[in-house]
């Protein structure tokens, strides 16, 4: 995924740079001739928020395959 890897340096970039100018970083690319080229970071982590501890999403993800493997007719 090479689109990846050039995002996620560009990304990288942006932030070295605001953060060696002392300043937030820029939401989209000025120097870009044919538009702004927005970034986006996600953190896709869960939380303790989430309300339902990981123990039970874990098990709960593994149950819907064992029972598509056990219901499979063939």
């Amino acid at each position: 995924m090479a689109w990846l890897d050039d995002a996620r340096l560009r990304a990288r970039t942006r932030l070295r740079q605001a953060r060696d100018a002392n300043r937030l970083p820029p939401f989209a690319d000025d120097t870009d001739p044919g538009g702004a080229t927005p970034v986006v970071m996600v953190d896709a982590s869960p939380r303790i928020d989430d309300g339902i501890p990981r123990a039970v999403r874990v098990a709960g993800a593994w149950a819907w395959r064992v029972i598509l493997f056990v219901a499979d007719p063939g």
